[in-house]
């Protein structure tokens, strides 16, 4: 069982993508959530049958379930998830850059 696996190897965060993020995707990163695992989605590795439907999913999960993240930010914040220590390490409230992609989202979709 992958949980089982991944409680013996000390993980306690998971990063999820994928595709159809108001099923598939939602429902991995939930049944991350119930059993324990901080969950952080890679919000532009996912993908819906409409941009609309993949927004809503995330806005209304998001800080709730799973905190969201860019590949860019996911990159600059291995270091830290790699780090030796077995100990979770904090990432921060607010995942850099995310405010900004935000912004330009609902940027483009008032402009549409």
């Amino acid at each position: 069982e992958l949980e089982a696996c991944l409680c013996r190897m000390g993980v306690t965060r998971v990063l999820v993508c994928g595709l159809v993020t108001s099923a598939c995707v939602l429902s991995t990163a939930l049944g991350a959530f119930h059993r324990g695992f901080d969950v952080l989605l890679v919000e532009d590795c996912c993908a819906d049958r409409s941009v609309a439907r993949h927004q809503a999913t995330v806005a209304m999960y998001a800080d709730y379930c799973f905190r969201t993240a860019s590949t860019q930010d996911v990159s600059e914040l291995l270091p830290r998830l790699r780090a030796p220590s077995r100990a979770p390490q904090a990432l921060p409230v607010h995942i850099p850059g995310r405010a900004g992609a935000v912004a330009a989202g609902e940027k483009a979709a008032a402009e549409a």
